[in-house]
């Protein structure tokens, strides 16, 4: 190496040592979170578009971000600081928040989400009757973002109804295990698997045992897939998608079990009062309300369209 080069590479190294510290100092952690954000939106943009096609994979996505972000604005109204959401095909996203005070709290930052995402569903419609040649896509969008957001209205944990409904009493988990047993039944569908693997493991009465359920469900899922051989690209796609499902559901287990050792249980929030009770279950009952409208308006708009 010559003298040159080596005092160009003394430089370089100098500059990266540098750029390191001054990267550090302009908040690169908040870089590394938009990064996990839109990363993880275009990931999952990219599985949706297999089976949506790219413009309606982009907008089912997009519709996703307005539901997070009105739990993060619901929880930056309450002074509570919550991470940027992160998205996991075929999942849906989620976001990260401290202990919640008491249950008010707990129903307002669940309640962000599905309000904002009934929004973003009436505005798609509305643009869709306003909108020359009326798009089918539009419609299309506001109809399974009404669908989404009325079934995360399920009065059960880990869905943001079972977040709101807690305010009313324990009660309200019942109601929503059975609505949900009885909407995975009619279905008959092999994907709603991980959502009833979602709700074993997110109770801190049962942790491990939920957890053995997951495991349980993922190998007879494995087993399935194997038997349909739907080709080495899916087979790949889905193995490795089990294995991140199940690496996230072992530290949700992992935490359930910290709670329980701590005897952390709902009661330790006391109940609130009748009359704000009254008014949740209003609140509650009106954005489900508006949500199966809009459905019922757009059903048989959209079964029109699949006719021509």
């Amino acid at each position: 190496m010559k003298k040159n080069d080596s005092g160009l590479v003394a430089v370089l190294v100098f500059a990266l040592a540098k750029g390191a510290k001054l990267l550090k100092s302009f908040k690169a952690l908040t870089a590394l979170k938009f990064l996990k954000t839109f990363g993880s939106m275009l990931a999952s943009i990219f599985a949706y578009s297999f089976g949506m096609g790219w413009e309606f994979a982009t907008g089912f996505v997009l519709l996703m971000f307005i539901h997070e972000l009105g739990h993060v604005a619901a929880n930056k109204r309450l002074g509570i600081k919550s991470s940027w959401p992160m998205f996991i095909p075929f999942l849906g996203a989620i976001i990260f928040v401290p202990p919640f005070k008491n249950r008010k709290e707990e129903a307002i930052s669940g309640y962000g989400g599905p309000l904002a995402g009934t929004v973003a569903s009436v505005v798609l419609y509305g643009a869709w009757a306003v909108t020359p040649g009326h798009p089918a896509i539009l419609l299309a969008l506001s109809y399974v973002s009404a669908f989404l957001n009325l079934f995360n209205l399920i009065p059960i944990r880990p869905l943001d109804g079972g977040r709101v409904a807690q305010i009313l009493g324990g009660w309200t988990g019942y109601v929503g295990f059975a609505l949900l047993a009885g909407y995975v039944i009619y279905e008959r569908d092999l994907e709603l698997i991980f959502l009833v693997m979602l709700v074993l493991i997110n109770t801190t009465v049962f942790p491990v045992l939920g957890f053995a359920a997951c495991v349980v469900g993922s190998l007879f899922l494995i087993a399935h897939l194997f038997a349909t051989s739907p080709g080495a690209v899916r087979i790949t796609f889905d193995l490795a998608f089990l294995l991140l499902f199940n690496s996230l559901l072992y530290g949700k287990m992992k935490a359930c079990l910290e709670k329980k050792q701590r005897g952390f249980t709902e009661k330790e929030m006391p109940p609130e009062p009748m009359h704000l009770r009254v008014a949740w279950a209003m609140l509650y009952l009106g954005l489900a309300g508006i949500l199966c409208w809009l459905m019922s308006v757009q059903s048989p708009i959209l079964h029109q369209y699949a006719l021509r």
